[in-house]
């Protein structure tokens, strides 16, 4: 019997990935995929293809560069394929940070790698025909076990001001590369301009990828800069695993839900 199997190609370009992660998502449902299951294996390919794209391709990167990405399954497996022509690059062979430093010490790069050795149950590598083949797999839960219809979901901010340092942000969708820079920017703006405590509503988050993680670092830092403070609120438990995974939950203020968030720093 042959198992069920589809491709995409997509640009190397980081607008794309959210494709990729959408392909997986539908492929990995089909397969019986379990939510915890189908947000490790979005969250490793979306970290892949920006591998690839920042690093493989680079400054080289054109309309004609692109990335395979092949789905298959059977009875107990899921694989993802992903093939490029960017430089040799075997991932397994790169010393991946260590979550137990502090946050304040640790190097900004890595936790992409981090995250695709840990979260996924077999990774392999092998340069072939001139292209780097990375074979992603996860093992499939045992029958009955719940699925998910959770959507790949575009990224949207929601701003309120509740009083003259705080601010509220009600993110929902998907944080990765690309939208993390520009929240970045928001929220580093904000508090220049006096809104020293942010908090980040994250119950509509579905994804956040090592960017917006290292942005959340970054806009921490600079709230504690000028005495302030950066809290995260309503978190999935797929994104509050991930946090924990890494240790931010010991450093940073992680609450049930904005209200209990607020009451912190109003009361």
């Amino acid at each position: 019997m042959i198992n069920p199997q589809a491709q995409i190609q997509i640009r190397a370009r980081l607008d794309e990935i959210s494709i990729a992660r959408q392909f997986v998502l539908e492929m990995g449902r089909q397969a019986g995929l379990d939510e915890k299951s189908l947000h490790h294996c979005q969250l490793a390919v979306d970290e892949a293809c920006t591998n690839i794209i920042e690093h493989g391709y680079g400054e080289a990167t054109d309309s004609d560069q692109t990335i395979s990405l092949t789905c298959s399954y059977g009875k107990r497996n899921f694989t993802i394929e992903i093939v490029d022509s960017g430089i040799r690059f075997d991932p397994l062979i790169h010393i991946t940070p260590d979550p137990t430093n502090e946050l304040t010490q640790r190097e900004p790069g890595g936790w992409g790698l981090y995250f695709i050795k840990e979260l996924m149950d077999d990774v392999h590598y092998e340069y072939r025909d001139a292209r780097n083949h990375l074979t992603l797999t996860k093992l499939l839960p045992a029958p009955g076990a719940a699925q998910t219809n959770r959507k790949g979901n575009s990224h949207q901010v929601v701003v309120t001001g509740l009083a003259d340092n705080l601010e509220v942000f009600e993110l929902t969708g998907a944080i990765d590369s690309q939208a993390s820079q520009k929240l970045e920017q928001q929220l580093v703006e904000r508090i220049t301009t006096g809104r020293k405590y942010l908090v980040l509503d994250m119950a509509g988050v579905d994804h956040i990828s090592s960017g917006g993680l290292k942005m959340l670092v970054a806009v921490w830092k600079r709230a504690h800069d000028v005495k302030g403070d950066l809290a995260l609120a309503g978190l999935q438990p797929p994104l509050l695993e991930v946090m924990k995974m890494i240790g931010f939950d010991l450093v940073l203020k992680i609450f049930d839900s904005q209200e209990s968030a607020i009451s912190h720093y109003v009361d």
